[in-house]
């Protein structure tokens, strides 16, 4: 039951399209040395997109690193590839806000507080969804030993939230889960969501040590809903380290965009005095949450190493996103994050005679993510799937053993 517990309110915060729920005030920009017109670009589109409640999206996530020596694999390596379509009521936001500001901070970690931010997310957002994850045969072995079952190359998952009932399409979960092919029940089927929250939930109440590892995920979450992007002021200590260029405009279905490209010298933050506050104040946050304290010493050893050090760790990284914002629309079209990091170095730093084989390694990590947006504010409701069997919530229950 306790594996069930966990795997639900995993797969409930991939089903809430939560970065739009809590993403309703316009956040600051970072505009480098842009000239003012182009500015207005980026900070136009921050309050456009804002007051987005409705849309689709699609985005892939590429992710490997290899070449590690010690690793129990040469490589781990997963894709993952979305579509969704999101409609939120407009006063989902508002409503949570109110509901936060009547809470003390230290009810922020409570189970309570968690099960009634999600459930006024469950009513709030209906949303469809399919994903699909490719991962490497090494990985997937990897994952296999761990876990005690076999877990495939490839599996993929269409859902739908709509009205507080989560529906499954189990039809075409059986293409990865062949186990599933067997069951009376084919095609879509829908239970409400609900008292599936409630049961996991109490699980973790009656258990003190999931207690004390949900209380952190708890604060995360409703701080998420307070406030989930940075200040004004926040940011700013950003701004001296990033590089913001305007490239060639493109056309994105039909529609000129403007392409903003913002480079990221982490070396050059690594080395400062302005990195040492913000890990000093992540700390104190983290603290806050529950997690184990950063000590004074160790940040003052952090300040005296970092501007030796940084040159070291990321010398070999390459980062870039991009950004495209219809000319005549205003809002964000796309987006791209690409990080590329050659580890060498730094694996060569952790040896004394750099003559190891580790230090001759040629490691990698990789990570890149697009995001492509439409329809914003014209998706007129999520339906529900046609001929959809909807389980009572006891019956499940009492189907997986609760």
């Amino acid at each position: 039951m306790r594996k069930f517990v966990w795997l639900f309110l995993a797969m409930l915060l991939a089903v809430i399209p939560v970065g739009s729920v809590f993403a309703q005030d316009a956040p600051p920009v970072l505009c480098g040395e842009l000239d003012e017109e182009d500015c207005m670009i980026l900070e136009d589109a921050a309050a456009a997109d804002s007051e987005v409640t409705s849309g689709a999206y699609d985005f892939s996530i590429d992710f490997e690193i290899a070449g590690i020596p010690g690793m129990p694999v040469e490589q781990i390596a997963l894709s993952w590839v979305q579509e969704s379509v999101y409609a939120l009521d407009p006063n989902l936001e508002k409503d949570m806000m109110a509901y936060l500001e009547e809470l003390d901070a230290d009810s922020m970690g409570d189970v309570e507080v968690l099960s009634e931010v999600l459930n006024m997310a469950i009513d709030g957002a209906d949303t469809e969804q399919a994903f699909e994850i490719t991962i490497s045969d090494d990985t997937a072995s990897l994952l296999s030993s761990e876990m005690g079952m076999p877990i495939p190359t490839k599996i993929g998952l269409h859902y739908a939230l709509v009205d507080g009932i989560i529906y499954v399409n189990i039809s075409e979960l059986a293409a990865y889960v062949p186990e599933l092919a067997g069951l009376p029940i084919q095609g879509w089927v829908g239970t409400e969501l609900a008292p599936l929250l409630y049961v996991a939930l109490a699980q973790i109440a009656a258990d003190p040590s999931a207690m004390a590892s949900m209380g952190p995920a708890s604060a995360a979450l409703a701080g998420g809903a307070a406030g989930s992007t940075m200040t004004s002021e926040q940011l700013a200590i950003f701004e001296p380290f990033v590089d913001v260029q305007r490239l060639k405009d493109e056309e994105i279905d039909g529609e000129p965009a403007a392409i903003f490209s913002t480079v990221f010298d982490f070396i050059e933050f690594a080395s400062s005095d302005v990195f040492i506050d913000y890990v000093a104040a992540q700390a104190a946050m983290a603290e806050q949450m529950g997690m184990e304290a950063v000590s004074d010493d160790d940040l003052a050893e952090m300040e005296e190493m970092m501007p030796m050090v940084a040159p070291m760790l990321f010398g070999g990284l390459d980062y870039e996103a991009q950004q495209a914002v219809g000319i005549d629309s205003g809002y964000t079209l796309a987006t791209a994050v690409g990080m590329d990091w050659d580890l060498s170095s730094l694996l060569a730093m952790a040896e004394s005679d750099g003559e190891s084989a580790m230090s001759d390694s040629e490691a990698v990590f990789y990570f890149g993510m697009e995001t492509n947006k439409y329809g914003q504010n014209e998706v007129d409701g999520v339906p529900a799937p046609q001929g959809a069997f909807v389980l009572p919530a006891e019956m499940l229950m009492s189907m997986i053993g609760g």
